[in-house]
């Protein structure tokens, strides 16, 4: 991934590394949230379309 980079912006990063390897962490764990909750809702929405189906029976 870091191939092909400049060095001294590697050894920048590298620096920096701890409050952006944070900031990824936190970004993953805030779209694995909005990922488990759309899940959340189309299993509700799916959930309360089949009770509907069957209700009508």
């Amino acid at each position: 991934m870091l191939y092909g980079l400049d060095p001294s912006l590697y050894l920048c990063l590298h620096c920096r590394g701890q409050s952006t390897y944070q900031s990824i962490l936190y970004g993953r764990k805030r779209a694995d949230s909005e990922q488990y909750l759309r899940l959340l809702s189309t299993y509700a929405l799916s959930s309360v379309i089949y009770l509907n189906d069957n209700a009508s029976d």
